[in-house]
């Protein structure tokens, strides 16, 4: 593929579901979630890991990514809004 510069090469991802935790929201009462957490092992860069907070309504809670660089970015939902 082009396009992918010094990402080209082969990453071996192992995904490991490390038991449930519970978050609170401000206008919501506290939920279930599953704690998941991944590391992807590139063949030329290195190692970078992600850890997941996942609820089954929800979805995706928090996302903290770790990059082989030392990048750091977090996805954190702050609040549930029904309407």
């Amino acid at each position: 593929m082009n396009g992918w510069g010094k990402f080209k090469g082969r990453v071996k991802s192992n995904y490991t579901r490390e038991g449930n935790s519970f978050k609170k929201f401000i206008n919501k009462e506290e939920i279930e979630c599953w704690n998941i957490h991944a590391e992807g092992v590139h063949n030329k860069l290195g190692t970078s890991t992600v850890d997941y907070i996942f609820n089954k309504d929800y979805g995706f809670i928090e996302m903290n990514y770790l990059f082989y660089d030392g990048t750091i970015i977090n996805f954190v939902m702050e609040k549930v809004e029904l309407k």
